[in-house]
């Protein structure tokens, strides 16, 4: 791994304070991770780790808070912070930070009162939030139980920590102590890197040919795979997990933990694929489905100069394993290690990367979506830390006090010197202590037949009277009413599945505009390649066919083949648009009440990917003309009168609650208007953001005709060459890539190789260009309020500096932040998520996150 020259590629910062900063380097894969998860749920312990340590012998707090100190200063990950540049996070390492050692003496109370108060001060310590601007990320307390006797629990963020180096810690920290009483200097490796090296390398890493090559793996190898997860047997689980966080541990009979290496090693395998092997096996059987897909950390440290490292290495990959369809143990436990290795021998690859070229699938449950590909992790530790005898004193790990369940299921085999146990950390919010205990027996008694009978079948029959259930049958809570329990005899119930015939013909018709196979259109219709225009294109043609027209909001509400065919069997629930006036508004998602609203501006069917990409509890709507008659209508307004009509919409069907508005182009000169008149009615808008939305009056000021037209020229030389690019890099294909480009559609039209426009493609047209009018005629005064513009590829270098026109409108300090992607394409692609992550962070900043007054009303 190259070493970085000290001042070379970072960014030097100089500030006025104690804690002066070295240098900004980019931030790891690894961190990137964490530092989204902590915007996503501020303060959530699950991102952080946590250790326990049992010391005995004379060790003076004094002397281990100078060992702190003194490991602090060794490793730059301790005395490195996160801030945000541009929407995402850099690292800055401190030149020296404070840190001082917390105290609890508990020597008074009864020892039969210890374990609950040492218990008690750990989660108190993993509740308290990290806040990721000030180092060091990392906090610990010496609890004195005895003469001679104390714990010392620390607790830190994962964007600067793993469990690897929690050993590190523990170690450095005996060491360290110890020459500080007595004099002889600590027998540490010399660190020929330190953190910032490593995340030059991964930011190096991310165009190389073997990146490119554990891509295309991945791809291959998560291709068709539905999320997994076990389903919830807690009645009304919460949508968000984590809300209870329990611990299991089971402890493997004797014999099985005394030959479990043993056997593994005969069978040509490790541990950790034995244990996954009986885990994969039995959740098959606990939910009925084909595969298993678990969630897996790896230390991320192939390098031998990053093993003495404290920092964030890890990284998550994901098992897809076969269920075992009656194999014997020795045959399912192959077919595992044949997926590990091939899975190890590609973990370099940033999970983050991984999703950007495999998007995972959507969760069947809601509240499984904040872990992408499974809600299931299994894990396998050599136990805690050795104990390491430093002469007057003793330091050894103990089981820490989980802070949270980072997946709503995680299976740990844990290995010590007394033998193996299984820790199951769970959400006691959506699975039962009972539940999780008899899965857990399930999988020791799998482990014991691999160790004693590989040869014969790895698991029992279900119980009678206990079907397995499938995760994709399984959304209800057990116990719960079976959907359409009710419904009178011969009906069809609520939620099953459409009749094969409308099925079958809505298959037709989505084949021949997604140009797949029949039997490939079985999934969501953005995920199978389809956008906007062709969304309203298959509307339409499904309308015509089935004589049954379904709204917008009903389509994305469930996007998929089976969603629609059961809106447009006979009987089938349809949703359309609330509104009133010539606007009407498209929910896209539901969020928490009270908090604020994220209102898009027309064009729903390109903004109905950013509502997913929001943090949990964002409530996402579209604010759209719905019909040629609310059009119509607004021909004869001004545009004071649209905009006040869509405020009087917005705020008549969200009173009281904060309200961003966010537009693309022309539309981002709607939602500006309509701020102004939200404003003016005293509803609080604490943000905006707006696309490539240039100011008319810029457009007055236009340059001479010659430069207008070398421009309008370049830009569409741009245009050609960003969409041919995309079709040479196999992003795009050849029918696409014609409906790109203005002139071969035509020409493909004039010969009947494309269809014409739909009559809501023309409205959607028709509505742009007379906004477009409207605006251009309109006076938009100064917006005192926060505003975020994003330029996509398709702008002029301009438009930075001449802040989209809006100068003496927006202030000054407004950023123009670039997404990748040329115009509209850059919002269907990866852009909205960094829309999303952006908008997320403001209002958190404005202590948006669940409420509360902010924004130009509250100033």
């Amino acid at each position: 791994m190259p070493h970085r020259d000290r001042g070379a590629q970072g960014v030097h910062v100089s500030r006025q304070s104690p804690q002066t900063s070295i240098e900004r380097f980019p931030a790891s894969p690894a961190q990137a991770r964490f530092w989204f998860l902590e915007r996503v749920r501020p303060g959530n312990p699950d991102n952080a780790i946590t250790l326990r340590w049992r010391v005995t012998g004379d060790l003076p707090t004094d002397a281990l808070e100078a060992a702190f100190r003194a490991v602090i200063h060794r490793h730059e990950a301790l005395r490195t912070c996160l801030v945000e540049e541009d929407g995402a996070p850099l690292q800055e390492v401190r030149d020296a930070v404070d840190f001082k050692l917390g105290l609890v003496d508990i020597r008074a109370l009864p020892i039969d009162d210890h374990e609950a108060r040492i218990a008690r001060i750990a989660a108190d310590m993993a509740g308290e939030p990290f806040d990721l601007g000030r180092p060091p990320l990392l906090r610990a307390t010496h609890v004195r139980t005895g003469p001679g006797r104390a714990t010392l629990l620390v607790t830190a963020h994962h964007c600067v920590f793993d469990g690897w180096s929690g050993g590190l810690l523990g170690r450095e920290i005996g060491a360290l102590a110890a020459e500080g009483l007595t004099g002889r200097p600590a027998d540490l490796p010399e660190l020929s890197l330190h953190y910032p090296d490593y995340a030059l390398w991964q930011e190096a890493c991310a165009t190389s040919p073997a990146r490119a090559d554990e891509i295309a793996f991945w791809s291959d190898t998560l291709a068709g795979a539905a999320h997994f997860a076990l389903p919830p047997d807690v009645a009304d689980p919460p949508a968000e997990p984590g809300a209870a966080p329990r611990r299991l541990t089971l402890p493997l009979p004797a014999d099985v933990a005394a030959r479990l290496p043993g056997a593994a090693a005969r069978l040509g395998a490790s541990p950790f694929m034995v244990g996954a092997a009986a885990a994969s096996a039995v959740l098959a059987a606990e939910t009925g489905a084909p595969e298993v897909l678990l969630a897996t950390p790896v230390s991320g440290r192939d390098e031998v100069d990053l093993e003495p490292l404290v920092g964030v290495f890890v990284n998550t990959i994901v098992l897809r394993l076969p269920a075992p369809d009656g194999a014997s143990g020795a045959d399912h436990l192959e077919r595992t290690r044949a997926a590990v290795e091939a899975a190890l021998a590609h973990q370099s690859c940033p999970l983050e990367e991984v999703m950007r070229a495999a998007p995972p699938p959507r969760p069947v449950d809601p509240g499984e979506a904040r872990t992408p590909y499974t809600s299931v992790a299994f894990g396998l530790s050599r136990g805690f830390l050795e104990g390491v005898d430093h002469g007057s004193f003793r330091i050894e790990g103990e089981m820490s006090q989980t802070p949270g369940a980072l997946y709503p299921l995680n299976l740990n085999l844990v290995g010590d010197g007394d033998g193996w146990t299984l820790v199951i950390d769970h959400d006691g919010a959506r699975h039962s202590d009972e539940r999780i205990a008899a899965l857990g027996q399930r999988v020791i008694d799998a482990l014991g037949r691999l160790v004693e009978t590989p040869s014969a079948p790895l698991l029992d029959a279900p119980p009678a009277g206990r079907a397995a259930r499938s995760v994709v049958d399984a959304a209800a809570p057990a116990g719960a009413e079976p959907a359409g329990a009710a419904a009178p005899a011969g009906a069809e119930p609520a939620g099953a599945a459409a009749p094969c015939e409308t099925r079958a013909r809505l298959a037709r018709l989505w084949a021949d505009l997604l140009g797949l196979p029949e039997e490939a259109c079985a999934g969501d219709f953005f995920a199978l390649g389809g956008h906007s225009i062709l969304a309203l294109r298959m509307l339409a043609r499904a309308e015509a066919e089935f004589g049954r027209k379904v709204e917008v909001a009903a389509f994305l509400a469930d996007p998929t083949l089976d969603g629609l065919a059961a809106r447009l069997s006979p009987g089938g629930a349809d949703a359309g648009a609330e509104g009133a006036g010539t606007w009407s508004i498209v929910p896209l998602r539901g969020g928490d009440r009270g908090g604020p609203v994220i209102a898009t501006v027309n064009q729903t069917f390109l903004w109905h990917g950013i509502a997913r990409a929001f943090a949990p509890g964002r409530t996402v709507v579209n604010l759209t003309v719905p019909d040629r008659a609310a059009y119509t209508r607004q021909l004869g307004m001004d545009g004071a009168t649209v905009a006040d009509d869509a405020a009087a919409t917005l705020a008549g069907a969200f009173p009281g609650r904060p309200l961003v508005l966010v537009g693309h182009c022309a539309d981002g000169l709607t939602a500006l208007a309509t701020a102004h008149a939200l404003a003016a009615r005293g509803h609080d808008v604490p943000l905006l953001a707006l696309t490539d939305a240039w100011s008319p009056e810029d457009a007055e000021t236009a340059p001479p005709r010659a430069v207008a037209l070398a421009r309008r020229v370049g830009s569409g030389l741009m245009r050609w060459s960003h969409y041919l690019g995309r079709a040479a890099r196999g992003r795009l294909g050849p029918r696409d890539l014609a409906r790109r480009l203005g002139p071969v559609l035509r020409l493909m039209r004039a010969a009947g190789l494309e269809p014409r426009p739909t009559e809501a493609e023309r409205l959607a047209w028709e509505v742009n260009a007379h906004h477009q009018r409207v605006w251009a005629e309109h006076d938009f005064g100064p917006w005192p309020g926060e505003a975020l513009l994003f330029a996509t590829e398709s702008q002029p270098a301009r438009a930075a500096a001449a802040l989209f026109g809006w100068r003496g409108i927006l202030t000054e300090d407004t950023p123009v932040l670039p997404l990748e992607g040329w115009h509209e394409d850059a919002l269907l692609g990866g852009g909205f998520e960094r829309m999303a992550r952006v908008i997320d962070l403001r209002l958190d900043r404005q202590g948006g996150l669940r409420g509360g007054t902010v924004g130009p009303a509250a100033r």
